[in-house]
């Protein structure tokens, strides 16, 4: 648009008409009415910026794979498996994601209040397998802090020989106060002692 053109073809305008103004006056007002005119067109055909909306779904889905933990339920459980748990579940709710206790299960052998770990096996016990057991802790795995040399057998790759070792190991420190402790008994190699870390316990 030829705006220069214009602005002297409103200001002859402005000055054959019979509006009583001088020419100065005439082109001010002419200014004033293009640089209104001007902005207007800028503002008509500017591009609208968008506005970005995100989307929170994946930043929600990953939070809740953060708190979430995975537990494996077996032994006297309607459906022992892998069962997903939130952050701070107790063994109650593994209980009741495996469908509950079977008929079978020793139910008084396991705190139920007690929470649960991400990784943690937690087995339910057989009625009469566990009732005197002193070596079987709240979460169904073996204390090899109170465990009977017997008891100690139902460790993986443990026989007789091993489960002597251990307690005459205990004995001589009094107790046992890292699990890591038992990598240091004859006969417990990694692999071994990888295994025995998932069934063993302090307390």
């Amino acid at each position: 648009m030829d705006f220069s053109g214009l602005k002297q073809r409103i200001v002859d305008w402005y000055i054959k008409s019979d509006f009583n103004i001088t020419k100065s006056q005439a082109i001010a007002i002419v200014g004033v009415v293009l640089i209104i005119l001007t902005i207007t067109l800028y503002l008509s055909f500017r591009p609208q910026k968008e506005i970005e909306v995100k989307d929170n779904s994946t930043v929600v889905a990953s939070r809740q794979e953060e708190e979430a933990i995975v537990v494996y339920v077996t032994g006297q459980v309607r459906r022992p498996s892998v069962y997903n748990l939130k952050d701070g579940s107790r063994i109650v709710d593994a209980v009741k994601a495996a469908g509950g206790f079977n008929k079978y299960a020793d139910k008084e052998s396991l705190n139920l209040a007690q929470k649960v770990s991400d990784g943690e096996k937690i087995l339910v016990p057989k009625k009469g397998k566990t009732g005197n057991q002193s070596g079987q802790s709240a979460n169904g795995k073996i204390n090899i802090n109170t465990a009977s040399e017997k008891e100690l057998e139902e460790l993986p790759g443990v026989g007789p020989t091993l489960a002597e070792r251990i307690v005459d190991y205990r004995k001589q420190q009094g107790s046992i106060k890292s699990i890591d402790e038992l990598s240091q008994i004859e006969g417990i190699g990694p692999k071994k002692f990888s295994k025995i870390k998932e069934e063993a316990s302090l307390n």
